[in-house]
């Protein structure tokens, strides 16, 4: 990838229980991390995400079609011994314009057993706490 000059980029990695860095960022990178966040956490997990972030790239399992949906989910209970909870790519897209967010684009990638989904949505407004 090519840095214009004068711009910068840092890459921070954070736990659950840590806060967000700053106050703002450009973007924000979500990379297969939705699905091992709990059912009734992941709205949350999503505004918390999109509430500093002017884009959102997001990249995460796919529960469609529903064999590849339960290939991930097998091979995370089976490799990482964690029960996952997949999210609809549609659910998130809502998610993220509630937030303020236009979803400027949303593709599904099939590979081999699997299937994921990514999402890239800037920000169009201000949304109030």
């Amino acid at each position: 990838a090519h840095v214009p000059p004068g711009c910068e980029i840092a890459f921070d990695r954070i736990t659950p229980e840590e806060a967000w860095p700053g106050s703002s960022f450009d973007v924000a990178l979500c990379i297969d991390v939705l699905h091992h966040v709990p059912k009734a956490d992941q709205r949350a997990f999503v505004k918390s995400l999109a509430r500093p972030a002017q884009r959102i790239v997001l990249k995460d399992v796919s529960p469609k079609p529903f064999w590849m949906g339960m290939a991930n989910v097998v091979t995370d209970l089976v490799v990482n011994r964690q029960l996952v909870h997949l999210v609809d790519e549609q659910d998130v897209a809502t998610w993220l314009r509630e937030e303020g967010f236009e979803i400027v684009e949303n593709k599904r990638i099939h590979a081999l057993l699997y299937s994921h989904y990514v999402m890239v949505a800037d920000r169009t407004r201000a949304v109030s706490s």
